[in-house]
């Protein structure tokens, strides 16, 4: 993944070190990944979780007091649906898949440009996660000023 974004344009160093090849970005740094082959691990310090060609986790997950369909990309708050746009979805999926550690506002902002398809403003996260908080409750999204955002429930597979 990381090695089509750098070959297309986007703002990824590549780096070789002793035959190993590192990706760096503003919100990670990847060693050894590779697109079509088994799942590499990547940490910034700030985040630590898995890619799988698109990031994504399947299956229904209940945190707090919502039930997130990841595959019908639908939220439930105490039984009633609610509705969050594309966008919003994103960012609350990227935080639930690493509960209780920070995710860098610049990971966040990566996200949102790949779902827009053009550069976004810092203030357009900010926005979001407003939203977010509306929507969902004010409590289910930590934030460590100037770093990042962390969700504050665990997490649970239940299907």
């Amino acid at each position: 993944m990381l090695e089509w974004l750098w070959e297309h344009g986007y703002p990824i160093d590549r780096i070789e070190e002793d035959g190993e090849v590192y990706y760096k970005t503003p919100a990670m740094l990847c060693q050894n990944l590779k697109v079509n082959d088994e799942v590499k691990n990547y940490t910034n310090g700030l985040i630590s979780m898995e890619i799988d060609n698109g990031r994504s986790r399947k299956g229904m997950y209940r945190t707090g007091n919502l039930l997130i369909d990841m595959d019908s990309k639908t939220i439930f708050k105490d039984e009633c649906k609610i509705m969050v746009s594309q966008s919003s979805f994103a960012v609350i999926s990227s935080l639930i898949e690493v509960p209780h550690r920070t995710v860098s506002r610049e990971t966040l902002i990566f996200y949102l440009e790949q779902i827009y398809h053009h550069e976004i403003q810092d203030n357009t996260l900010t926005v979001h996660i407003a939203a977010i908080r509306r929507t969902l409750g004010k409590k289910c999204i930590g934030t460590h000023k100037t770093v990042g955002y962390y969700w504050r429930y665990d997490v649970i597979k239940v299907g």
